[in-house]
């Protein structure tokens, strides 16, 4: 190959092979520490397609044997261990290693044995049809979310699992006047499959199959409602919704059924943001029990099905497909800028260590130009101290409010930070 070939080739290498965004699994440890488990894509992607190695991640955290451990003191927000699996053919492991460690030893040893225990319960994914090979290494991401208080504090993430994007709704100015009857209807449509997921019965095999088997009996009652719209106005703006290629709902239905198998509450403990799917999804409850689609629970009184739910353009084999939804969605005029850049302290610890590293965030730029420190939310980080050092930096920023149709509007925006090690931070474009 000539020489200037080669720098066409390695840069067309770079596009197809760049790791692909895949979403976290949730763990909760027994003091309410929530940690994300993920497998993202390697730089050499190989003939593995993504929804594999989600598979994979899914699988691993069902089966994780730590939820009843106490960390011995608080794992630091933006923790980010690494675990490596060898993983054959036909489902089992040769080999787990810690590549990189949590910091706490017990820990450790619950991520070692859990990638054994899978084996017990349920085996990993087979190699899916066609790719060829007698194994592959899959390394699986487990992380500390890095959550900050209505005060601007970065505190660890405890209770529920944070929900992907935007996590405080409630907190974003409410638009008025003209403005709110201009953007009372959506600039277009973007059409998405609606994903069903199990969020409990972790750990009893019996349950989990009964569940499983609870949510393919309501699956072919499910109605697709027509065009989805935000119950009230619109919470997050997007650059165009032909870009749309993904949504996590944060809604989650709770079924509960008697010794027969019949319903005693079907309920929408949180809602997925969109009136008419909350009703569409307790109406198909209702309608598979109406039909005695429902089996009985294995051995118990009542036994309770939680299921959450996401959307995205057919980029995923995760969870049951319910079915095709139109969701709206509202264009944005203009991307919100930064007008002037908050603190940006290297931290001192890690000044004679030569270590940097980019850390990369979500939050919501409100109306008035300024972010709303409920909705950060980090995803990826090398160090806890660059992690804090950043959300200083965003926090003390003040933006140019994004605009829709004249007004100005919130907007959730990626935002990376780059750290030299001798340098002082700087901040990238946000990334739409």
């Amino acid at each position: 190959m000539t020489r200037r070939f080669v720098r066409p080739a390695i840069l067309l290498a770079g596009v197809l092979f760049l790791p692909s965004a895949v979403a976290a699994q949730w763990i909760r440890l027994a003091d309410s520490t929530v940690l994300g488990v993920r497998a993202p894509q390697p730089w050499t992607v190989g003939a593995f397609p993504p929804e594999w190695r989600d598979s994979v991640a899914f699988t691993w955290s069902r089966a994780f044997t730590g939820r009843d451990y106490t960390p011995a003191s608080p794992i630091l927000p933006g923790m980010r261990a690494q675990i490596a699996l060898q993983i054959m053919r036909d489902g089992t492991l040769r080999r787990a290693r810690i590549v990189t460690t949590t910091g706490d030893v017990r820990l450790d040893s619950a991520l070692i044995s859990t990638s054994w225990e899978v084996l017990r319960v349920s085996g990993y994914p087979k190699f899916p049809v066609g790719v060829e090979g007698a194994g592959t290494e899959v390394d699986l991401e487990v992380t500390n979310q890095v959550q900050v208080s209505r005060d601007g504090r970065i505190v660890g993430v405890g209770g529920a699992p944070p929900s992907p994007g935007l996590r405080a709704d409630a907190e974003i100015p409410p638009l008025t006047g003209q403005c709110e009857s201009v953007l009372s209807q959506p600039s277009g449509v973007v059409r998405m499959t609606l994903r069903a997921i199990l969020d409990s019965v972790s750990g009893d095999r019996e349950r989990e199959r009964w569940a499983g088997l609870v949510l393919t009996a309501m699956q072919p009652e499910y109605r697709t409602p027509a065009r989805l719209v935000p119950a009230g106005r619109p919470k997050v703006f997007s650059e165009s919704g032909a870009t749309v290629a993904r949504m996590n709902l944060p809604g989650l239905l709770r079924v509960v059924a008697d010794s027969t198998g019949h319903l005693t509450t079907v309920e929408m403990v949180i809602s997925t943001g969109y009136s008419a799917l909350d009703s569409a999804l307790i109406a198909m409850a209702r309608l598979a029990d109406s039909a005695g689609a429902l089996p009985p629970p294995p051995g118990a009184v009542t036994s309770i099905v939680e299921v959450s739910f996401e959307a995205d353009k057919g980029a995923t084999h995760r969870g049951v497909p319910l079915g095709i939804a139109d969701f709206a969605t509202w264009d944005l005029l203009a991307q919100p800028r930064i007008r002037k850049m908050g603190p940006a302290r290297f931290p001192t610890n890690l000044r004679g260590e030569g270590v940097g590293g980019r850390v990369t965030m979500e939050f919501v730029v409100g109306v008035d130009g300024k972010v709303i420190p409920s909705s950060m939310r980090v995803i990826s980080s090398p160090r806890p101290e660059l992690t804090s050092a950043a959300v200083g930096t965003i926090l003390g920023s003040e933006f140019q409010p994004g605009t829709a149709r004249g007004c100005t509007v919130p907007v959730l925006v990626r935002q990376s930070i780059n750290f030299g090690s001798s340098v002082v931070p700087s901040i990238g474009r946000p990334i739409p």
